[in-house]
Formats: C-alpha cells, structure tokens, sequence
C-alpha cells in the first residue's frame, strides 16, 4: 500500500532546491552578462518591443483623456462667454435707442424754454422662453417675473426697437403682448410729417395698419415710425417700424397705411423690459399742502 503524497498534489523538487538552482542560475547569467554583454540585446529588444510601446499608449491614453477635459472646459467656458456678450450685445443696443430717442427729443426742446425732458429709464434684460400656446394672439413669455420687480404695462423692446408691453407677471416668467397682438393699439408719430395716428393688427406678426390716417395726409414709403408718448407708457421717439405701403382709394376719407415693425421677435433671444409704467410720473408737480383755514389765537 503506497502511504506517500497522492499525485494530485505531488509538486515536484523541494522548494529550497528550486530555491538554490534559481538563485546559482541568476548569479551565473549576471556574472556572464557583466564580463560579456551577452544580454544586452535582449534587453534592448525587451525595452523596444514592448516597455517602449506600453509606455507610448499609456502617455497617449493620458494625453487624450487631457485634451478631452480641455475641450470640453473650452467648450463650456466659450458657450458661456458668448451669453454674456449676447446680453452685452442687446443692453447696448437698447442703450443706443435711448441715446438716438434723447437726441431727437433734445433737437425738439431746443427751441423751446422751461420744458424737462424726460428722464433716461432703466432696463433689465431677459430672455425669450418661446411663444403662449394661444394661436389667436401674438404673446411671448420672458424669464423676469415679480422677483424681479416686474409689472404689468411695463414697455418691453428689442435691439431694434419698441417689441409689446407686459401685460401678465409671475413670480418668475412674464408674458408680453406684443404690437402686431388685435388687443394692443397705441399712439404712434411720424416725425417727417408731424402726423399722430394710432396703429392696429392686420394678422400679420411683422406687419400693423395705421388708423384713420387722412387721404390727404402727407405720407410716403420709407417715413419712420416712432412712439409719440402719448400713452404714457413708452418713451417718446423711440422705433416702432417704417412704413411700406401707402394706399389712397378715391373718395375714401382715409388712406390705408401699412407699417413693416421694426422689432423682430422670432430672431432676437433677448428682451429689455422698461423698468417703469409711467416714464413721466415725475414731471407731474405734487399739489401743495393744504394750509389750516383755523383763526390764530389772540396774543395776549
């Protein structure tokens, strides 16, 4: 009866033989490699084929893998750069509205004495969240709300000119009616001629009527429109459109007058909102005091 190792678990020569052949072969290969040289080939082919390679795809693995996080960091930091001039872009423009509006209004007081000009209103830009889902009117909904102290009438324009009028707030979204909208009339003043008229919709988003505009006024293609201030509400001279057509019916009392709208709403993203619903509140003078009609007592 074999009583030894089975030979499953037979494992060949003692692990300190093993031990003491490796270690004599070891000494043997570096004592004829230090006089010979005889590996240095080998190493050489070791390091070419195979250290060198691995060593070139794990630098070019980290290199892509840096390049990745830099594109993406610039892409980023680009994208929101160009938010920001975009927003520079459009409170410059209404800037340059403001600037043209008191220039003409400045021209207009010039001959005349004792009269304030109107004084420069401040804006707060937003941006576009898209159109109400209501076919019939022409609304669109901007990211200021209340929180923003946002109100209702206030004038709302674009990089072009005059764009609606907040007519709904919430807490943070703002709905605007804007000009070509059936509900929204307002006074409007051609300069070239000194004519005050009023506009109206025509079902177009780009295009409103002028009404009751006199046959024989004198209107031509190409005449600006502007705001007349009259409303109270938007600020004198400022662009509403130019007219494009001019319409002169015999025996009909009034011309029919198309105006093409300067603001162009399905092209901007942002929106300038008049931070106030009356630009002339404070030209009003505030009534004095009412004085005590009471007799004064006798002094002794």
């Amino acid at each position: 009866m074999d009583n030894g190792t089975p030979a499953l678990f037979r494992q060949g020569l003692p692990a300190g033989m093993r031990l003491a052949i490796f270690a004599s072969l070891s000494v043997v290969l570096m004592l004829v490699d230090g006089k010979m040289q005889t590996l240095e080939a080998f190493r050489e082919s070791i390091a070419s084929y195979v250290i060198r390679p691995a060593e070139a795809v794990t630098e070019g693995t980290v290199d892509a893998l840096a390049s990745g996080g830099k594109f993406f960091t610039t892409v980023s930091s680009l994208t929101e750069e160009n938010e920001q001039l975009k927003k520079k872009n459009a409170q410059l423009s209404f800037d340059l509205l403001e600037f043209n509006r008191l220039k003409a209004e400045n021209a207009q007081l010039q001959s005349m004495a004792g009269v304030r000009s109107s004084v420069h209103i401040s804006s707060l830009v937003g941006v576009i969240q898209g159109e109400t889902a209501d076919a019939f009117t022409h609304h669109l909904d901007i990211n200021l709300g209340s929180s923003d102290k946002i109100e209702p009438g206030m004038p709302v324009f674009d990089e072009n000119g005059v764009l609606g009028q907040i007519s709904r707030v919430r807490a943070d979204q703002s709905e605007i009616t804007l000009l070509s909208d059936p509900a929204l009339q307002f006074p409007v003043l051609l300069p070239r001629s000194g004519i005050r008229c009023a506009t109206a919709a025509t079902g177009n988003d780009q295009i409103v009527e002028l009404q009751y505009v006199p046959a024989a006024a004198d209107i031509q293609k190409g005449d600006a429109v502007q705001t007349s201030g009259l409303d109270r509400v938007f600020p004198p001279h400022m662009p509403v459109g130019t007219v494009v057509s001019v319409e002169k019916v015999p025996g009909d009392a009034f011309a029919h007058v198309t105006v093409k709208l300067s603001a162009v709403p399905s092209v901007g993203r942002y929106v300038m909102v008049g931070l106030v619903k009356d630009p002339y509140a404070g030209d009003t003078p505030k009534p004095d005091a009412p004085q005590s009609s009471a007799p004064k007592e006798d002094e002794p």
